[in-house]
């Protein structure tokens, strides 16, 4: 389990085959996270205690990402909170700093999230923080 590892800073759980999964509201489900317009996985995994198990006998519709837990979903959690101590870092010092650290290029390249990616993510989480652009030419002493 991965605090802040989902899109919207939530907890997300990770197997040890490749495949994620993000908590459904009002339950102890999780729900596989691959879930866009064009596909929707189906496998729900019911959580009691420390034990997991799956509540219907459906099968992924999609293939797993090995090696997805030591580099993407640790990168992008670790983005989320370097991200706002520093606004004005530039968010490709950022990246490069998280990607020397957690970057394993032993691991499959479909594991690691795009650098682009990252840095459109790192701009992104930082928006809401910075100040407004001055409106004029009076400023305050």
């Amino acid at each position: 389990m991965v605090d802040m590892g989902s899109q919207r800073g939530k907890r997300k759980l990770v197997s040890s085959d490749g495949h994620t999964f993000t908590f459904k509201k009002g339950s102890t489900d999780w729900r596989c996270s691959v879930r866009n317009k064009n596909m929707t996985c189906p496998v729900v995994i019911r959580q009691e205690g420390d034990s997991y198990s799956v509540t219907n006998n459906n099968k992924h519709c999609h293939f797993s990402k090995p090696g997805i837990l030591t580099t993407a979903v640790k990168i992008q959690a670790e983005l989320k909170e370097n991200a706002v101590l520093d606004l004005f870092e530039p968010a490709q010092n950022i990246v490069d700093n998280i990607l020397e650290e957690h970057g394993d290029t032993r691991e499959p390249e479909s594991s690691r999230p795009g650098y682009a990616n990252l840095l459109r993510n790192c701009n992104r989480i930082r928006q809401k923080d910075r100040p407004d652009d001055p409106t004029d030419l009076d400023f305050e002493e």
